[in-house]
């Protein structure tokens, strides 16, 4: 039998989401839509508060929680905008790729970054042509010595213009289909990598 009771941890985790929400979002988010503007030092304030990012194991700084703290959190956030609640989980959605594939390195790295230092990161798979289909992407990372050469464009990656790393998926193996893609940790100052144009959306921006 499933028990939906919260235990002490999880509704104190709620009720510090809620009040920040209330406290920091909601006097804001007008101002954040109208000048389609990136909440990032309330993100920041959440950070340091503790209520982001919180699957990121303990080894690697993070809290070790589940979904349903997660869920709980990301509630709160959303009744106080949906636009922040989106940009502020961008980054726990590309380091979920990177707990369950990275190697133990590139995990006490990257998530230690996020965990301990709040860097932002953002999940860059959609591309001009390519969404749901994630097979029909044309981005190609071809091995170029210890290195990999990585080309393409990505479209529609929230957060972008903020983000510290980026979790980019790519055709190592074009004739193998969705077989032959892999993930690639992508700093923000690699060699020959460029933002575009920032999009302007209806609805969250």
């Amino acid at each position: 039998m499933v028990n939906f009771k919260l235990d002490d941890m999880q509704e104190g985790l709620r009720d510090l989401a809620h009040e920040f929400a209330l406290d920091e979002i909601r006097p804001n988010a007008e101002q954040w839509d109208e000048k389609s503007e990136y909440p990032k030092a309330a993100i920041a304030a959440a950070h340091d508060l503790g209520i982001l990012n919180l699957h990121i194991p303990e080894a690697y700084g993070g809290m070790g929680l589940g979904c349903m703290e997660e869920v709980l959190v990301n509630e709160e956030l959303a009744w106080g905008d949906p636009g922040f609640a989106t940009a502020a989980y961008a980054t726990a959605l590309a380091c979920a790729p990177l707990i369950t594939g990275a190697t133990e390195e590139q995990k006490d790295i990257w998530l230690r970054r996020v965990a301990e230092q709040g860097h932002l990161a953002s999940y860059a798979i959609t591309e001009p042509g390519a969404g749901s289909d994630v097979a029909a992407c044309k981005t190609t990372a071809i091995s170029d010595g210890d290195d990999y050469v990585i080309n393409g464009e990505k479209m529609w990656i929230t957060g972008a213009g903020y983000s510290d790393f980026f979790f980019v998926l790519a055709k190592t193996d074009p004739a193998a289909g969705y077989r032959g893609m892999s993930g690639f940790i992508v700093e923000r100052d690699a060699e020959g990598f460029s933002l575009g144009k920032k999009e302007v959306n209806m609805g969250q921006r």
